[in-house]
This record gives C-alpha cells, sequence and structure tokens, in this order.
C-alpha cells in the first residue's frame, strides 16, 4: 500500500495534483494549516498522523531523522528530493513527481516499519547501476536521472 504524502511548505506544490494523478494520496502545510511551523514542528505533525514526509532539505532532515531516532520518537518516514535546477517549468515538475513517486514506491515496498528516510541520491545511484524499478518505464527513468531526449 502506498503511503500518504505530506509535503512541507518549501517544497514545490506543482508535484502535488500530477502526484494525485499518479493515485497517490497527498496533502501538505498548506492544506493542513501548518505553514510557518519549523522543521521539528512538521515532523512531529506528519509522525501524529503516519504520513510521510516530502522535503527538500536534506541536511535538516537527516538530523531530524537522527534526533528522532536517538530520542526513541518515531515517524511515518521522510522522503528527500533536491530542488530542481531546471527552474520551475513543466519538465522540473515531471523530473520531480517521477523522483517523489519512484522513492515513495521504494518505501511501500519495504518491511513495514516507520522511521524510514529515503533521499534521492541513494535512488539516482540504483539507476544509474541499472536498476528499473517496477511499473516505470525506461523514459520515466531518464527524466528522472535528468538524461530526457
Amino acid at each position: 500500500m502506498r503511503p500518504t504524502l505530506y509535503f512541507d511548505e518549501c517544497f514545490d506544490h506543482g508535484a502535488i495534483n500530477p502526484l494525485r494523478r499518479r493515485s497517490f494520496t497527498v496533502t501538505s502545510a498548506q492544506e493542513q494549516g501548518t505553514i510557518g511551523l519549523d522543521d521539528e514542528a512538521q515532523l512531529t505533525f506528519a509522525a501524529s498522523r503516519n504520513l510521510v514526509l516530502v522535503a527538500h532539505n536534506a541536511r535538516d532532515f537527516k538530523r531530524w531523522h537522527r534526533r528522532f531516532r536517538d530520542a526513541n520518537r518515531s515517524h511515518g518516514g521522510i522522503i528527500v528530493v533536491p530542488q530542481n535546477r531546471r527552474g520551475r517549468g513543466e519538465a522540473a515538475v515531471r523530473q520531480l513527481v517521477i523522483r517523489v513517486a519512484m522513492l515513495a514506491d521504494r518505501l511501500a515496498t519495504l518491511p513495514p516499519t516507520q522511521d524510514r528516510l529515503l533521499i534521492w541520491g541513494a535512488m539516482q545511484a540504483r539507476l544509474e547501476a541499472g536498476y528499473r524499478p517496477p511499473g516505470y518505464s525506461e523514459e520515466e527513468c531518464r527524466i528522472a536521472l535528468g538524461r530526457s531526449r
């Protein structure tokens, strides 16, 4: 079963509807009225609802993941995808959507446990080594890697 995704306020919200069209359940800080909360409060909010927090900020959310683990606090998971350097156009959003979808689908295949931290760089390395996630075309893998034609 696919996890429910929660976009923190800094994540590109242009990806929400395309992910919904891919049958993901997605909500956001804007929709939940949590704008202005700091990263810890965003993760606490997501954890209280078993949502997977989706963010761009790897450094901070790696730290919060460790702090939660060290304090024996659980969370529903964290997906980190870097901001697209291409800008905010249609191609950039499409790449972002595919990256988030791949990581969320990967999370759904792991043994049921909370407290997972999935970072795009790990999936990128797998794709570059030849891995192709089920349900994704070769073109989608190229787009995710920034190699679309």
